[in-house]
């Protein structure tokens, strides 16, 4: 596996410590960790499955219009300049009043199909929290409350799930830990809000159930499950993965997806008050391979499934509680972008998909076209090292209003010839980390302007 010598420890303006529950913001110059040594093949290593085969070949993708014009911005000179056709055009105004032309001029182009979006997010961090426990863990997933600056993270091998708000500084700081016997937290590899932001769903590893957290009054989450379902019988050889809501929260889809030794499958269920009640699968002979990452289409009638193993994304019609097991569409090869692709995410208010590719270390978008549910199959931005300090991203999730992105990471692990992840006993906690990056001012101008 390779490596990428970019990424490490980072100095802070605070330091982080429990106590204080306060994380510093990154300030530059990065310190390396001591990289480890490679891991040979013990029984005696810690392990998660983490790896599959894509067998699906030669399916049809629907093609996506792709102009010959793009619009780029240059922030120094407060410009755009514009090719079109080969031929360039660079137009020299101020910010204002290019704004004010792009309106009239229905130059929307520019926006529509690329989006600006090397211009949505600062490349480099602003913020990174390390995982403070004595131990290391995979953090397998983030994802933001819907309605106000929270974010949850899974610590999966130290069985807790972490609740921080983004404060008025826009400092992250932690607020509630989920843990101990009562929390029935058995390696929990993806949690998620409800889209009412009243429950927290945890999908747990170890013995494939989904627990259910309520909201308290004071704004806390319960530490105690008050419901509890498993994966049917017939996914019993399968590992949970990724989860996601369907937008009115009526469905919750799970990805079931580990090493080659695990089965793979897709679980749909209805969400009834506090309880899931199971409705549909998917099973291994009906997937083009081991699905990691999940998430529905904005109207709620598409799935979005990656397969990390060869690396692909497919796309599932949903329909009346059944699930097509006929893909309307998948992207796979080298021009994709796609590499292990890990978590799916679509941006909130804006036209564009994002994918975790913990092969390359980078966090690929797509423009994804809403009115027909289909993808583009090449990336129209990717947030890449050295500047995204990225070592093996696993979960993201982007805020309710689209100003922050979260991206998990696990560090130098190794990936072992079976798919499974592995790392030595007293590899270094920190290594395990949540990067949060903020949105560019641009990006909200040109969204004002596009809306």
């Amino acid at each position: 596996m390779k490596k990428n010598d970019q990424c490490g420890f980072f100095k802070f303006f605070t330091g982080y410590t429990e106590s204080e529950s306060r994380i510093g913001i990154w300030q530059g110059g990065a310190r390396h960790l001591n990289q480890a040594e490679p891991v040979p093949k013990q029984p005696n290593l810690n392990k998660l499955g983490d790896a599959g085969r894509f067998k699906c070949r030669g399916c049809p993708t629907l093609p996506e219009p792709m102009l010959d014009s793009r619009a780029v911005y240059t922030e120094s000179e407060s410009r755009i300049e514009i090719w079109q056709g080969g031929s360039r055009h660079l137009a020299r105004r101020l910010f204002k009043h290019f704004l004010y032309n792009l309106s009239k001029r229905r130059i929307l182009f520019g926006i529509s199909y690329f989006g600006l979006a090397h211009a949505f997010f600062h490349p480099e961090p602003h913020a990174i929290i390390p995982n403070a426990r004595s131990t290391y863990s995979l953090l397998n997933s983030v994802d933001f409350h819907p309605k106000e600056p929270i974010f949850c993270v899974t610590h999966t091998h130290n069985n807790i799930i972490r609740l921080y708000r983004i404060d008025n500084d826009m400092h992250p700081v932690l607020i509630q830990t989920i843990k101990g016997v009562s929390a029935q937290l058995k390696e929990p590899q993806h949690a998620v809000f409800s889209p009412d932001g009243k429950k927290i769903v945890v999908a747990n590893w170890t013995d494939r159930s989904l627990n259910v957290y309520l909201r308290k009054n004071n704004g806390l989450f319960e530490k105690k499950p008050i419901h509890t379902v498993f994966l049917p019988e017939a996914l019993h050889q399968s590992k949970p993965h990724g989860i996601a809501f369907s937008p009115s929260g009526q469905y919750l889809a799970v990805a079931c997806g580990a090493s080659h030794e695990f089965k793979n499958g897709l679980a749909l269920f209805e969400n009834i008050g506090y309880r899931l009640k199971h409705v549909d699968i998917l099973t291994h002979d009906q997937l083009p391979g081991i699905p990691k990452g999940i998430c529905f289409s904005p109207d709620g009638t598409c799935l979005l499934v990656t397969f990390c193993e060869p690396s692909g994304l497919a796309i599932f019609h949903f329909d009346g509680k059944k699930i097509n097991p006929l893909p309307k569409q998948i992207i796979q090869g080298d021009h994709t972008g796609l590499s292990r692709p890990e978590d799916i995410k679509l941006m909130p208010k804006r036209p564009y998909c994002s994918v975790s590719n913990s092969d390359k270390n980078t966090v690929t978008f797509y423009h994804f076209d809403k009115s027909t549910n289909t993808i583009a199959d090449t990336p129209c931005w990717s947030l890449k090292n050295p500047e995204a300090h990225l070592t093996f991203p696993h979960g993201i999730a982007f805020s309710a209003e689209g100003s922050y992105l979260a991206v998990t990471q696990f560090g130098h692990i190794e990936v072992t010839q079976e798919g499974n992840i592995v790392w030595k006993s007293k590899f270094p906690p920190q290594e395990g980390a949540v990067n949060i990056y903020r949105e560019k001012e641009i990006a909200t101008s040109l969204d004002l302007l596009h809306n």
